[in-house]
């Protein structure tokens, strides 16, 4: 047999080969770094990913700080009241009743036009009589307990004095006269445009919406207070307009000059200087007569340089609105010196004193009275009332708690509903661009005159007008979404809550205020709603055009007039350098001469006509309301809306309150200094038609609006008057 053969052997460790050192240390390095890399993606990656994303603008950004909002807010001091009354709200008693007061304001027509004479005698202002005595007969307990003080015979003004003096008061305003109805448009109106008439739903009618419901709303408001057996502690002044569609100026002189000369000759006719105290009929007779003129300020400086120099400064001109806010003695006090104590012989005589030792009246001064030159007998219009504010702790700087006007109310947008009360309005100003060329051309067939044939030259005055305009709208301001003003504090809020806000949108203007990026994203979306851009930026409209007289006449000038309306982190000056230097070189391209604002642009060489701008009573953006955590005029207001939108409805979500802006004007712009604490703001309910046809055909409003706006005021009184503002 043959030999076995040997079973294989399996390897062992005594037999593997040896590894050399050098790749024992590399197995362990590698272990090491393993180790090092997960310990880096649980710990440090999030860390750095974090950083990027934050300088990429991609950073979570937390909420709790943007737009809060304030717990509804009811009386409790003043809780049966406040019960009492809701519930008579909702009672169709008061429903009737709340109806007929506001159809019968709305028969009355208020209409202000924008070329009105002087109170007294221009016809059209008297149809302001019937309306005020219709309220007097129509809120019997207002005028037995509320004093009535009357500006400029219509401006009113009611004071509901509080038990505690040292309170400062709160400030509700409004306005009653209306825009004018077009005789073309009146078959236009489902009812007649001064009917009052009541569908069982809506109250139709010129004034119904703006501002008649406010007017009538806070005045029945206070007399259901009244009725209820409520006084205030913090007294309550009310103040309504009687010219705000045109503005609230006075096409008369404002009588705080006339006053500053009437203390002045009270003055000196203390002091025995009798002989110049008839100067006082005589200066203010002519400045009331030349106050038709738009010119009146310089008319009136060859009187007024007669005075010691703090007298000189002209004042505006204002209808109602603008005397019912300006406190003469702060006018008066504010150009004589700095500063005055209160109360006292000081009130009247400190000011004027000071001055009376440095009267030094030129040769070239007239100093009597000429024969047959009129007299001072219309101050009888301005003084009484007036006198009667010379209190500077009622109307001094930062006088008043709060004040609101009339403004926007709350409407659905992107899913939630939203009240926006105005925190801020734009400025305004009217750019006129005036060009001014020669009126003849070149003549064929003899010189010019009859029967001659003119030869036009290349630009006329209205072609050269419509370049500049052309020029200024291919040039529009360009508007930039900053992160530090009223729009954008609202789109935030609308950010926070309401659901339908697109995510990258919300996204980008929540991530803004840190991320540059984040802020153009946001701008670019935003801005492409026209309605934003409007708010955000300055915008500018070419509203009047005017030139020529005849179709073979060569047009000797030309005017535009440009709207801007300012952005409120802009100023009426940098949006008039703008535009003087939008126009400059296109003007010197014309060869016209430029004068800008009173400044000569350009020199005084010859040319071939000239370009002038002017603006004439600019307005500067306002100030901003506080709107911030701590701000305690603001939470009130914004706890009061929550209230009153909660009590007026059941079964209904609840709604946001978020800052907003005014692009409009209110009369809210005469009291800047009075308070830091302004809004504009008419619980208006604009989610299902409730308002409707402001300023033009089928003006109306919803009775249940109505009561709403009602309900408001009332509980906007009541809680006022117990807080700490």
């Amino acid at each position: 047999m043959g030999s076995k053969s040997e079973p294989p052997t399996l390897p062992s460790n005594a037999n593997a080969p040896q590894r050399p050192k050098r790749a024992r240390l590399s197995l362990v390095l590698a272990a090491v770094l393993l180790t090092a890399f997960i310990r880096f993606s649980f710990v440090l990656a999030p860390l750095i990913n974090h950083s990027f994303r934050r300088s990429c603008g991609f950073a979570s950004v937390s909420t709790a700080n943007v737009c809060p909002q304030p717990a509804p807010l009811s009386p409790s001091t003043n809780a049966a009241v406040w019960s009492n009354l809701t519930a008579l709200h909702r009672t169709p008693a008061f429903h009737a009743r709340a109806v007929a007061q506001l159809s019968a304001a709305v028969q009355i027509p208020t209409e202000t036009f924008d070329s009105m004479g002087p109170v007294g005698e221009d016809p059209r202002w008297a149809s302001r009589g019937p309306f005020v005595d219709h309220l007097t007969s129509a809120f019997p307990r207002v005028h037995a307990n509320l004093a009535l003080q009357k500006v400029n015979t219509y401006g009113l003004i009611y004071t509901w004095q509080g038990s505690d003096a040292t309170l400062k008061p709160l400030l509700l305003m409004g306005h009653y006269d209306v825009v004018p109805v077009a005789p073309l448009s009146a078959d236009e109106w489902t009812f007649p445009a001064y009917s009052g008439h009541f569908d069982g739903e809506n109250i139709w009618g010129r004034g119904s919406s703006d501002d008649k419901s406010g007017v009538i709303g806070i005045l029945t408001s206070v007399e259901s207070l009244l009725e209820a057996g409520f006084a205030p502690t913090r007294t309550v002044i009310l103040s309504f307009g009687f010219d705000e569609e045109a503005g609230g100026y006075h096409v008369r002189s404002s009588p705080f000059p006339i006053l500053r000369l009437y203390f002045l000759s009270f003055c000196v006719s203390r002091f025995a200087l009798a002989s110049l105290f008839a100067l006082f009929p005589f200066f203010s007779a002519r400045f009331l007569r030349s106050s038709g003129d738009a010119t009146h300020d310089t008319r009136c400086q060859g009187d007024l340089r007669c005075l010691p120099a703090p007298l000189s400064s002209s004042t505006r001109r204002r209808h109602g609105m603008g005397s019912l806010a300006r406190d003469p003695f702060r006018r008066w006090s504010s150009t004589s010196r700095t500063t005055y104590s209160t109360g006292g012989k000081d009130l009247v005589f400190c000011p004027a004193v000071t001055t009376l030792a440095r009267i030094r009246f030129p040769p070239s001064c007239p100093c009597w009275i000429p024969d047959g030159d009129g007299d001072a007998s219309q101050l009888s219009l301005f003084l009484p009332p007036l006198i009667m504010t010379l209190d500077a702790d009622r109307f001094g700087p930062d006088s008043f708690a709060m004040i609101v006007d009339e403004g926007a109310g709350f409407t659905s947008t992107f899913g939630a509903i939203v009240a926006s009360p105005g925190i801020a309005e734009k400025g305004g100003v009217n750019l006129v661009v005036e060009v001014q060329t020669p009126g003849e051309g070149l003549w064929r067939g003899g010189e010019a005159g009859h029967g001659a044939v003119p030869v036009p030259p290349a630009h006329t005055s209205i072609g050269i007008l419509a370049a500049l305009i052309v020029h200024m709208e291919a040039n529009a301001p360009v508007p930039k979404l900053e992160t530090d003003t009223p729009a954008f504090n609202m789109a935030a809020c609308f950010a926070v809550h309401a659901p339908d806000v697109p995510h990258k949108l919300k996204r980008a203007i929540l991530r803004a205020p840190k991320s540059e990026k984040a802020r153009k994203r946001a701008e670019d979306m935003l801005l492409t709603d026209p309605m934003i851009r409007a708010l955000v930026g300055t915008t500018q409209a070419v509203d009047i055009v005017s030139g020529g007289v005849k179709s073979n006449a060569l047009p000797e000038q030309a005017m535009a007039l440009v709207n801007h309306r300012i952005a409120t982190q802009s100023s009426v000056n940098a949006t008039l350098t703008r535009d003087a230097n939008l126009l400059l070189p296109l003007a010197e391209r014309f060869n016209l001469s430029v004068t800008a604002f009173g400044e000569a642009l350009t020199p005084s060489a010859a040319a071939y006509g000239t370009l002038e701008l002017s603006a004439p009573q600019p307005l500067e953006p306002a100030p901003i309301t506080p709107s911030g955590s701590g701000a305690k005029p603001y939470e009130l207001l914004a706890g009061t809306i929550r209230e009153v939108f909660r009590v007026a409805r059941t079964g209904v979500e609840d709604i946001v309150v978020a800052p907003g802006l005014m692009t409009g004007n209110t009369d809210t712009r005469y009291n800047w200094e009075l308070s830091k604490h302004i809004f504009r703001y008419g619980h208006g309910n604009m989610i299902t038609g409730g308002l409707g046809g402001i300023h033009t055909v089928n003006e109306h409003i919803k009775a249940d609006a109505f009561v709403e706006m009602i309900t408001f005021f009332t509980t906007l009184i009541l809680n006022a008057d117990e807080a700490e503002l």
